[in-house]
């Protein structure tokens, strides 16, 4: 396994057998620097998250299918996404499932950041990255319609989203987006992911299990702990660590620089050192990390904007406002209208 910057290699050769189904040469994404050499039979093996996104490059390239993301999403088998795949199906409930991407998402692919947010009706299902760059368009596309899929699977139903969000441009032709999905899919929102209904979100999952949802999630939790172990090894930088763990905990209790040292064993003059020789601080990281997650909240109109304030950790909407101006040079409420398209 490789540490920060990674992600699970079950996907390329899937994508390659995907790419020589439609008559196409998958040599090209098996070759990839970072591919090549790999045994991508083992299902623990990682790859450089790079090569990852050069391979979804060339595949869609290769294809000319600008809805590749979805259409490999329906294309997978059963159990590809192993232990992962197992921890939500053996969920009690499609909530309860969501949860656990959330959490084991990482474990996937290491950039991801996933949030399952219960503020007001509905269960929304929120994906993004956890560094500054955007996910690319059909990995994002991808990751949603899985996710979805699983659902309707888990379910044996066809859910439908209340909404679907995505934060790139939309592509020249919708229709197999709206097919897909059959829910109103928003584009350039800033964010991605989905909304179920309150009752949706409740719906027994088929397969239940909680003794065997006991045992997988133990697996789970053991390889996120080595996931971070590797990361120190590897030398992954004081500020990466303080920004995922950051990331990982939006929504929960807020965390000081205090919190975030004990997590990291060491203290707190220690932590506040190391980043000051990193060129930068606890304050400006939970900066960085606070307004690239507004950013993307404030893409779901359903989401109010003291919702968004207290998931970010503030105390009242009146701080988050201002920190929101001194990052933006604009409102939250105006944002949101340019969002939307009103001036």
């Amino acid at each position: 396994m490789e540490g920060r910057g990674s992600v699970l290699g079950w996907v390329v050769p899937l994508l390659a057998a995907y790419v020589k189904a439609r008559g196409h040469d998958n040599e090209p994404i098996l070759q990839l620097t970072g591919i090549r050499g790999r045994d991508l039979e083992d299902p623990d093996v990682r790859v450089p998250e790079a090569a990852s996104r050069e391979a979804w490059r060339l595949a869609m390239t290769m294809t000319g299918d600008e809805a590749i993301g979805l259409h490999v999403a329906g294309w997978l088998p059963r159990g590809a996404l192993d232990l992962v795949e197992y921890a939500f199906r053996t969920s009690a409930t499609l909530g309860e499932g969501l949860d656990r991407l959330a959490r084991y998402g990482r474990l996937i692919n290491d950039r991801l950041a996933v949030h399952v947010l219960r503020t007001g009706p509905g269960v929304r299902f929120l994906m993004g990255a956890a560094d500054t760059r955007p996910l690319h368009p059909q990995r994002a596309e991808f990751s949603i319609a899985l996710a979805l899929r699983l659902a309707r699977d888990a379910t044996s139903t066809h859910l439908v989203p209340v909404e679907v969000w995505f934060a790139h441009n939309a592509p020249a032709d919708t229709t197999e987006h709206r097919e897909f999905f059959r829910a109103p899919i928003h584009f350039s929102s800033g964010v991605n992911g989905m909304a179920f209904r309150d009752a949706d979100g409740a719906r027994r999952l088929e397969a239940a299990d909680a003794p065997l949802a006991a045992i997988i999630q133990k697996r789970l939790d053991k390889a996120l702990n080595k996931l971070d172990t590797l990361d120190r090894a590897a030398g992954a930088s004081t500020a990466a660590r303080v920004r995922q763990l950051l990331i990982d905990g939006m929504g929960q209790a807020p965390r000081s620089i205090a919190t975030i040292g004990r997590e990291m064993g060491v203290s707190t003059r220690t932590l506040s050192r190391r980043l000051v020789e990193e060129g930068t601080s606890f304050r400006a990281i939970q900066d960085e990390v606070r307004h690239h997650l507004a950013v993307a909240l404030l893409g779901d109109a359903a989401v109010s904007i003291a919702e968004i304030a207290f998931f970010l950790g503030y105390a009242e909407p009146a701080p988050f406002h201002r920190s929101f101006k001194r990052w933006t040079g604009t409102t939250p409420q105006l944002h949101r209208r340019a969002l939307a398209g009103h001036p």
